[in-house]
């Protein structure tokens, strides 16, 4: 084991070992009070039994037949007049006189005798007695030091003592390789942050766009930048840098409406493939001109002034609607498209579920077949809205589709 891998677990373990005894000292403690509570009981219970024997024994057959009360070996007695102390029935001379009040008590003088102290659980009873009713106190007594429960009990702390020392022993050595297992497992926890950071950080800048990189360092920031200044400074300055740079890239008004998250609607619209402005559904009103400017073919000039939802734009978006229904069938409720459709979709927005115009070709278009033998796409020229998507993206054409423009799916 390396020094300085020992360095960061040993204080660990060391603090875990330490609590580890706290607890264990703590139980052992415990342990010892109820175990002398179960004992004191247990003498408390062998001195109210005692006393009831005596006391029956000095009701019925007088002071003289205390001798013959059948008490346990290490229970000791003594019967004395409460006002002179003389002593009248005992099988101990060297007991005590003492009046515990009815209560057990302990009692403990050292030194009592020549070889060893005094230690005993006693309890006492007043009661009268005798034809002149003198009043009378019977003591009984257990010899605590003599008694083999009591002496298992003292020594109960010295044998956890013993006992606690190769357990926590064994506890520093089981802490250090947990403390080292656990340090592992958060270096690695940590080595990966920094990896997933890294790679959030990064993969913006490898995606090449502007938006991209300024989504990215927006997550960065709300992961960590509120506890790492650093990183917070860094994602604000690429934001700003990005943000700068998004005027060369974002070109057209639809571009630059659909990045401040303004929506225009589309059916043709494709970047990069398709921008035609065939549809006719994004046109926009712009101070300075008197017609509509189709957003996805007109470029954004520094302080345009574009406006894009009005009455006129609301009207004349439903008018282009309706040309377009003209010449589809709608058949939604059999469609497969139902609820997919952005024709639908558009239609439900502005209010329009029919059209007044009789369009010139659906009538030649509803004769002509469904075709599905494209693995790209199925081709139905009875809902086909010349959109110009599949000639733009150069999806290949068979049969009928070579002669039309575009797709079912719009």
């Amino acid at each position: 084991m390396k020094k300085r891998d020992v360095a960061v677990p040993f204080p660990l373990a060391l603090r875990f070992m330490l609590l580890l005894a706290c607890a264990m000292l703590s139980l052992s403690v415990l342990f010892a009070l109820l175990l002398r509570l179960s004992a004191a009981r247990r003498q408390d219970a062998e001195l109210e039994k005692s006393l009831a024997l005596l006391t029956e024994t000095l009701r019925t057959g007088g002071v003289d037949a205390l001798s013959f009360a059948e008490l346990a070996y290490y229970v000791t007695f003594s019967v004395y007049d409460a006002d002179t102390r003389a002593v009248l029935a005992t099988n101990d001379p060297l007991l005590p006189l003492l009046d515990s009040g009815g209560k057990s008590r302990t009692y403990f003088e050292a030194d009592y005798f020549t070889d060893s102290d005094l230690s005993i659980r006693y309890k006492t009873r007043a009661l009268l007695a005798g034809a002149d009713g003198r009043a009378l106190t019977v003591l009984c007594a257990i010899d605590i030091a003599n008694d083999s429960a009591a002496a298992m009990l003292a020594a109960v702390p010295r044998l956890l003592a013993v006992a606690l020392l190769p357990v926590l022993a064994l506890s520093l050595m089981l802490s250090l390789l947990i403390a080292r297992g656990t340090i592992a497992a958060f270096k690695a926890l940590r080595a990966d942050y920094d990896r997933e950071k890294a790679f959030t950080s990064n993969v913006s800048h490898e995606l090449k766009t502007p938006i991209a990189v300024i989504s990215g360092h927006a997550a960065l920031l709300r992961r960590w930048g509120k506890d790492d200044p650093a990183q917070l400074a860094a994602s604000i300055d690429a934001i700003a840098r990005e943000a700068e740079q998004m005027g060369g890239i974002v070109t057209t008004l639809l571009e630059l409406s659909r990045a401040n998250g303004i929506d225009i609607p589309t059916l043709c619209y494709l970047k990069g493939v398709n921008e035609i402005g065939s549809c006719r559904l994004c046109m926009v009103e712009a101070e300075g001109y008197d017609r509509l400017l189709p957003a996805c073919k007109s470029k954004a000039k520094d302080g345009m002034v574009v406006r894009t939802t009005s009455e006129r734009l609301e009207a004349y978006r439903r008018e282009m609607l309706k040309f377009l229904l003209s010449n589809h069938r709608v058949d939604c409720m059999n469609c497969a498209e139902n609820g997919a459709c952005a024709l639908q979709s558009l239609c439900n927005r502005y209010g329009v579920s029919e059209s007044e115009y009789a369009g010139s070709r659906l009538p030649i278009e509803e004769k002509l077949p469904l075709l599905k033998e494209n693995p790209y796409i199925q081709y139905d020229p009875s809902k086909c809205i010349h959109c110009q998507r599949c000639t733009s993206a150069r999806i290949p054409r068979s049969g009928a589709m070579a002669n039309s423009f575009s797709c079912k799916r719009s």
